[in-house]
């Protein structure tokens, strides 16, 4: 399995990618509902893509 497939497969919890992007778990679900990176729910929690996590920092680096 490469490392893309795996990095795909890698679900966070909105407190994960807040603290990944600096922002608060709110912040992360606001992000959500615009369609910036997809969520799905699992139970109470949503849960992002590593990959697309990753991919909207490196973004977000890249316009400062």
């Amino acid at each position: 399995m490469s490392i893309e497939m795996l990095l795909v497969q890698i679900l966070l919890r909105s407190k994960e990618v807040a603290r990944l992007l600096d922002i608060s778990p709110d912040e992360v679900l606001g992000l959500a509902n615009r369609g910036v990176f997809k969520g799905t729910k699992e139970g109470r929690f949503w849960r992002f893509s590593f990959r697309d996590v990753a991919v909207y920092k490196r973004h977000q680096k890249e316009e400062e």
